[in-house]
């Protein structure tokens, strides 16, 4: 298993355990190490994620 593997299988089990930053943080790892890792996927997907949020929610 190569390095950017490695990171990639690491913030896979970050995001299923919630924790979201630290899923973040292999994923980048990921993504330095090769740029054409599928943590670029990942880490596009968790960014969606935590910025959506619906205004109705919020100001009703």
């Amino acid at each position: 298993m190569t390095d950017d593997e490695r990171e990639y299988s690491l913030g896979l089990e970050c995001r299923r355990k919630g924790d979201w930053q630290g899923a973040m943080n292999h994923f980048l790892e990921a993504l330095s190490i090769n740029p054409e890792s599928p943590a670029k996927g990942a880490l596009e997907m968790i960014t969606e994620i935590l910025d959506f949020y619906n205004k109705d929610i919020y100001n009703p």
